[in-house]
């Protein structure tokens, strides 16, 4: 019979690859052009330059600063449970992260000459692979429970 560490260590390496690889999206190109990219954090303070030109006080940016802040947070937070091997956590991060990640996305619809980017992608790729690897975590928990 395998060791409950054994059984479970796919799934939990399934679930933390997936949580770097979102933190890791968040700095990649999210939206680009010919001459130019953006990861999450650069439209967060190009946001921020254009309230400041404009003469703003407060507006989308801190919103969109916000979100960029939960997205990151959530998925720390993911990996954590991960680490811990807590399956049904980690599922529920990773759901909430990508959650948030498709409410930061209504604030920035690409147009020409942007595109969106390899970042964009991978992070739908990889808050997936997460929420597999957590719903695959609890199935395994369960068998080994009745194992």
């Amino acid at each position: 019979m395998p060791s409950k560490k054994s059984s479970l260590a796919p799934s939990v390496a399934l679930s933390i690859i997936g949580s770097i690889v979102m933190l890791i999206a968040m700095l990649l190109p999210y939206a680009s052009s010919k001459h130019d990219s953006m990861s999450v954090v650069t439209i967060a303070q190009r946001w921020k330059q254009l309230q400041n030109a404009i003469g703003v006080s407060m507006g989308a940016a801190e919103i969109i600063m916000v979100l960029v802040i939960a997205i990151a947070t959530l998925a720390v937070l993911t990996l954590i449970f991960a680490i811990a091997r807590k399956a049904i956590p980690t599922t529920i991060f990773a759901i909430a992260t990508l959650l948030v990640f498709i409410s930061f996305n209504s604030s920035f619809v690409p147009s020409s000459p942007y595109n969106y980017g390899f970042g964009y992608y991978l992070f739908y790729i990889a808050a997936i692979i997460t929420v597999l690897g957590g719903i695959w975590m609890i199935v395994a928990k369960h068998q080994l429970k009745k194992a």
